[in-house]
C-alpha cells in the first residue's frame, strides 16, 4: 500500500517519486548505517523493541508513522554532523522528526534511519536582545509554558503537541500573526548543520540566501538544531471555545463572515470548525480541535476565540449572543487557553489526509458550501461502507497576516493576503488511502471553486506548505520562490544528501 499511495501521487509531484526512487535503490544499506552509527554514537542509537525506538518513530497519526531500521537521538551538533555524514556516504534514507505532527507520510518518517531531535529542547530568553532561542525538538506548548513566567511569548503553533521544527520550517500561523507576521517572519537566526556535516549559524547578514531558504523551505538545506526568534510581551489573554448546535448554523456563519470582513482589531483571532464524527464518540485530540464534545451529536460547529489582552473585545459579541451548547471563554493564562480549549496532544491509531484551501475572506456562501460539502463527503463515505472517523473543516480568518511579510521561501506578499482553511479526514483502513485522498481533493475543489466565484480565491493562489497534500505540485506551494530555492539547494547540497529524506524536494 505504501508504494501504491506513492504511485497515486505521480500525477501531482514527481519530486516525491524521484526521492522515493533513491530510497528503493539504497535501502539495503540502512542496517549498515545503523551499525556504523551505533559504534560512533553508542548511547544514542535504538533498535526495534526498545521504548526509545518506539517513541522516536511514533507520529501523531498512524498513516505518517513508519518502522525505521533504527532510530538515533543526537545530543550535540557534532552528533548531527556525524549522522549526516554517515547516511550521506552510504546513501541511506532517513527522516527528521521534531514532534511528528505532520500528516503526510515520509515527510518526517522513514524505513531507514529515523533521526529524533528530542534532545534539542532548550528554551532560553535573552532580555538584552528580546529574542528566544528554541531547540528543534521542543513543542510549542512547552515553549509557551517556559516563557510565561518571563511574561514574553513567540509567534508559534496554535495547538498543543505541534513541534517547533516542522512548523517553523514551513511558514507558521500563530495566534499573534496579525500583530507580528508568520513564524518565519519573526526569525532572527538558525543554527544549522549543513548536508556535509558542517555547523553554521545563519542570519540575514551572514548568508541571506540560506536565511531566505530556511524560512519555509523545510528540510532541504540540512538539519536545523535551534531557532532564534523575536520575543513579544505577554499578558493574560481572553479566550476559549464555544460549541453550537447546528440548528444555529446560519447565525454562526453570519458571525464568522462578519468577523472575517469587518474585524479591525489585530489582537482578535479565531478559528471556526465544522466537524462530523463518524462514531458519535469523542476523539480526544488537539488536531480535531476538541470540538467533539457532545457524545449524542455526530455533527458539531465550534469557534475558538482569542484576544491578546485580559479584556473581552467587542469583535466577538456576535458569537457570544448565539445560544451555545458549551462555552468556556474568560480571562486566563495563554497556556491554560491552549490546554483547556484544545486538550493535550495525543497519538491516534488512525490515518489522516489533510490539505488547504487558499481564501482571502469568508462570505456566507463559502461557509455554507463548506458545511454542505463536509456533510456530503461524510454521507458518501458511509454509503460506500468506508470507516470514516471524522471530517473536519477549519476556517482561519485573519485581518492582515502578511503585513509583516519578509523575504521567505514561502511567498506571502502583503498585496495578496490569502490564508489557508484546513480540511482534514480521519479514517481507519490503509486500503482506503486513495479513496479518501480523492474525496479530500474533491472537497477542496468544491470549496475553492465557490471561493473563486466569490472573488475570494484564485486558481493560482498558493497552498500553505504545512497543510498541503504530499502530491501538490511544487509550483503551487512555493510559486515564484521555486527557481531560487532550487539554485540554493544545489549549491548547499551538491551530493544530494537531503534528497534521501522525504518532503517537498527542490530538484
Amino acid at each position: 500500500m505504501y508504494l501504491q499511495s506513492i504511485l497515486i501521487a505521480l500525477c501531482g509531484c514527481t519530486v516525491l517519486v524521484e526521492s522515493v526512487a533513491v530510497r528503493e535503490e539504497t535501502s539495503h544499506s540502512s542496517s549498515d548505517a545503523c551499525k556504523s552509527l551505533a559504534k560512533r554514537l553508542p548511547n544514542s542509537v535504538f533498535f526495534p523493541g526498545s521504548s526509545s525506538y518506539a517513541n522516536d518513530n511514533v507520529h501523531f497519526v498512524q498513516s505518517s508513522s513508519q518502522n525505521s531500521t533504527c532510530s538515533v537521538e543526537p545530543q550535540t551538533v557534532n552528533d548531527v554532523g556525524t549522522i549526516l555524514k554517515t547516511v550521506g556516504s552510504l546513501k541511506v534514507p532517513f527522516g527528521i522528526k521534531s514532534s511528528g505532527h505532520i500528516a503526510n507520510a515520509n515527510f518526517s518518517s522513514t524505513s531507514g534511519v529515523q533521526i529524533s531531535m528530542t534532545a534539542f529542547d532548550n528554551v532560553s530568553y535573552d532580555s538584552t536582545t528580546s529574542t528566544v532561542k528554541i531547540g528543534t525538538g521542543q513543542s510549542w506548548d512547552v515553549v509557551y509554558a517556559k516563557l510565561e513566567s518571563l511574561e514574553v511569548t513567540v509567534a508559534g503553533g496554535r495547538v498543543p503537541g505541534v513541534g517547533v521544527g516542522g512548523l517553523a520550517l514551513g511558514g507558521g500561523f500563530s495566534w499573534i500573526t496579525d500583530q507580528h507576521g508568520l513564524t518565519v517572519d519573526t526569525m532572527v537566526a538558525f543554527d544549522l548543520v549543513l548536508p556535509n556535516g558542517t555547523f553554521v549559524q545563519v542570519n540575514n547578514a551572514s548568508n541571506p540566501d540560506l536565511f531566505f531558504a530556511l524560512k519555509g523551505g523545510f528540510n532541504n538545506f540540512g538539519i536545523v538544531t535551534s531557532f532564534t526568534m523575536t520575543a513579544y510581551p505577554l499578558t493574560q489573554i481572553w479566550g476559549g471555545g464555544i460549541t453550537f448546535n447546528t440548528s444555529f448554523m446560519n447565525e454562526v456563519n453570519s458571525a464568522m463572515s462578519n468577523f472575517s470582513f469587518n474585524n479591525t482589531d489585530s489582537k482578535a483571532q479565531m478559528i471556526g470548525a465544522y466537524s462530523i464524527d463518524g462514531t458519535g464518540e469523542v476523539i480526544p485530540s488537539s488536531y480535531v480541535l476538541s470540538i467533539l464534545l457532545m457524545r449524542p451529536l455526530k455533527s458539531t460547529l465550534a469557534v475558538y476565540l482569542f484576544y491578546d489582552a485580559p479584556t473581552k473585545p467587542d469583535a466577538f459579541d456576535a458569537f457570544l449572543s448565539i445560544p451555545s451548547l458549551t462555552q468556556d471563554v474568560k480571562v486566563r493564562n495563554f497556556t491554560e487557553f491552549l490546554l483547556t480549549s484544545f486538550g493535550p496532544a495525543m497519538h491516534l491509531p488512525l490515518r489522516e489526509k489533510q490539505h488547504a484551501v487558499p481564501i482571502l475572506k469568508y462570505t456566507t456562501s463559502i461557509l455554507e458550501t463548506i458545511e454542505k460539502e463536509v456533510d456530503a463527503l461524510y454521507n458518501q463515505a458511509v454509503a460506500d461502507a468506508k470507516q470514516i472517523e471524522n471530517v473536519l473543516f477549519s476556517i482561519e480568518p485573519f485581518q492582515h497576516p502578511f503585513a509583516h511579510s519578509t523575504d521567505s521561501a514561502y511567498p506571502h506578499p502583503s498585496d495578496r493576503q490569502v490564508t489557508p482553511s484546513t480540511p482534514s479526514l480521519l479514517y481507519v483502513n490503509a486500503d482506503d488511502e486513495s479513496y479518501f485522498e480523492n474525496a479530500l481533493k474533491g472537497l477542496v475543489k468544491a470549496v475553492q471553486s465557490v471561493s473563486i466565484q466569490e472573488d475570494q480565491s484564485r486558481s493560482d493562489d498558493l497552498y500553505y506548505p504545512n497543510y498541503a497534500l504530499a502530491d501538490t505540485p511544487l509550483e503551487q506551494v512555493f510559486g515564484s520562490s521555486l527557481p531560487r530555492l532550487r539554485k540554493i539547494r544545489h549549491e548547499i547540497d551538491p551530493d544530494n544528501v537531503m534528497l534521501l529524506t522525504g518532503g517537498f524536494k527542490f530538484i
